[in-house]
């Protein structure tokens, strides 16, 4: 029995109606956002139930998200983002559908507006915008707001928490904003990870008895509602140490909101023996209590675009080895580690696992060898390679399992190829590594070699950099190139270091891929070199700038422009100087 059956069998699928039918809420209002900007529909949710109102939105150019589960009788105010509405004419469309429109509320910045000024605050980055849904229920009920810091409204901020009772930092801040505001903190939650620190919040509630479960890619009213903590997990996967957690607390019931997360359910009852019972909340009734379902009204986060996958195994005889070939087709870089089973049926033929996590970059397409021997007699038409990969934006959060189309769950299987593949003869060599402070790059040489004869081969090649801290955090950098035989070169990685960030840099931590053929890179070096900065002058910057990256032109352009400066030089030291002017007496 496949994932999605078992899941519609054990699980228990619950539609949550939308009690907005009774009397008791006559007397509240509907608070509804129309922005593009989830820092507005977070911000206005959460000051609706601050208020004891209900808190609405719209996902698409359509009212029907809020048409279809409100009733009429029910006085409506639009909180409308002035520069970038969801919807260009709301107010006159709702007044169409025949509601009552109150009030307008237009603004761009509702999450410093809306502010309740209890005295007691959250302060988080607005990049860490999965940690907000965590927040949600424990703000609510013990009334904290939460302030959704950036460079532009920072000085704001500071208004804001300087006076404040209790501030909380919670998650990564980068360190620009971090040292304004730091004088102002009470107390940090911060274990440089996302899933630590959901622990820590849910560790604040008295109870934990029940929980919810969410990847904080989504904004959901049910995060605003419940008195319950809201962990976090993978969009397909639960870690193991927040299973632990779950169950180290006495957790007895997870509810998941949306579907979409069904298979970490399943998982979580199976791996408690059904001690855990695992509830999905995937749907809302219609105002006409006619018995229809709608699909839960959700926001999206601004996302990272992971698409990760597999585009081909092939099992090279020669040198016996599987050569996986993983493609990162998505806009960020990610860390993946996989374990292999080649089969025949249920019969294994050959095992393998990376030993630590790969790193693939932004649009890389990375062949990884893992030694198997395997006779080349048992590999058939129908043999398969399963994979368990887990991949994630950070080695120590891999969050989600590549899974097949129409499989929530792992294996991703895949037909093993046989292909005989000749040793790679390209030979490089990691030279020198620098900061150039006045191009705002890290430069990374590199050496393609010659062979004995004095032959050699174009190569080309990916310059990974791991760790390098930017803004007190650290992040990682990819960028491709290729070399002529025989050249050096120099490869530009884009960055820019503040002062403090070449003091805590020690070391560059580089990993070169390279090989002759741009789609079967399978050679690796890796090296960690001092931590340098260059400095350089206008000189420096522009022979640097183009030369650096071993263009020809660029170094043509170079000696003309040294050729042009002798000869205009030589000009002026050989011309006579000028016979002063006679001056006359005056007459």
């Amino acid at each position: 029995m496949n994932v999605q059956k078992k899941t519609s069998i054990i699980l228990l699928l619950v539609v949550m109606i939308v009690p907005l039918f009774a009397s008791s809420v006559s007397a509240m209002d509907v608070h509804a956002v129309n922005s593009k900007d989830w820092k507005d529909v977070y911000s206005v949710m959460l000051a609706s139930k601050f208020d004891k109102n209900i808190g609405m939105f719209v996902n698409s150019e359509s009212i029907a998200s809020i048409t279809r589960i409100t009733p009429s009788n029910l006085n409506i105010v639009i909180y409308e983002n002035e520069d970038n509405p969801m919807i260009r004419n709301m107010e006159s469309q709702l007044e169409s559908a025949g509601y009552t429109v109150t009030d307008t509320i237009r603004s761009d910045k509702f999450n410093l507006d809306l502010d309740p000024e209890t005295g007691k605050y959250f302060v988080i980055d607005e990049g860490n915008f999965r940690i907000s849904v965590s927040l949600a229920p424990y703000a609510v009920n013990n009334g904290y707001w939460v302030l959704i810091v950036n460079e532009d409204n920072v000085d704001d901020v500071i208004n804001k928490i300087s006076t404040a009772d209790e501030v909380i930092a919670v998650g990564n801040i980068g360190r620009n904003i971090l040292n304004q505001i730091e004088q102002y903190i009470t107390r940090t939650i911060n274990n440089n990870n996302v899933f630590r620190d959901s622990q820590d919040i849910a560790k604040m509630f008295p109870d934990m008895t029940n929980i919810i479960l969410a990847d904080g890619s989504l904004i959901e009213n049910e995060f605003f509602n419940a008195g319950n903590p809201v962990l976090l997990t993978g969009p397909n996967k639960i870690l193991d140490e927040m299973y632990e957690f779950i169950r180290a607390n006495n957790v007895r019931s997870v509810t998941i909101v949306g579907n979409q997360l069904s298979v970490v359910g399943e998982i979580i009852r199976e791996r408690s023996n059904k001690e855990i019972s695992a509830f999905v909340k995937f749907g809302q009734s219609d105002v006409d209590n006619t018995g229809k379902v709608y699909a839960l009204s959700m926001f999206p986060m601004p996302q990272i675009q992971l698409a990760f996958t597999i585009i081909k195994v092939e099992y090279n005889p020669l040198a016996k080895e599987i050569i996986t070939y993983y493609n990162n087709l998505g806009n960020s870089e990610l860390y993946q580690l996989t374990t292999l089973s080649v089969k025949n049926g249920d019969e294994e033929i050959g095992a393998a696992s990376d030993e630590e996590v790969v790193f693939v970059g932004a649009g890389e397409l990375l062949p990884v060898t893992y030694p198997i021997d395997i006779p080349i007699d048992q590999i058939m038409d129908e043999t398969i390679v399963e994979f368990f990969t887990s991949f994630g934006v950070s080695p120590t959060q891999l969050d989600a399992f590549l899974t097949s189309e129409g499989k929530y769950g792992p294996p991703f299987n895949l037909p093993l190829q046989v292909k005989e593949i000749q040793a790679d003869t390209a030979s490089i060599e990691l030279v020198d590594a620098a900061y150039y402070k006045r191009l705002k790059r890290i430069g990374v040489s590199v050496q393609n070699n010659v062979d004995e004869t004095g032959k050699g081969e174009r190569v080309y090649y990916s310059v990974k950099l791991n760790g390098v801290i930017v803004n007190g955090l650290e992040e990682d950098f990819f960028r491709q190139d290729d070399l002529g035989s025989g050249m050096a070169k120099t490869t530009y990685i884009p960055v820019e270091l503040d002062e403090m960030d070449m003091q805590e840099n020690k070391e560059f931590q580089i990993t070169i891929v390279y090989g002759t053929d741009e789609d079967f890179m399978v050679n690796q070096l890796r090296k960690t070199l001092p931590f340098r900065v260059e400095h350089g002058n206008f000189l420096t910057g522009l022979v640097t700038g183009l030369t650096g990256t071993g263009s020809i032109i660029g170094l043509i352009v170079v000696v003309v422009l040294a050729v042009v400066a002798i000869f205009v030089f030589r000009i002026r030291k050989n011309k006579k100087p000028e016979q002063p002017a006679t001056i006359l007496p005056p007459i």
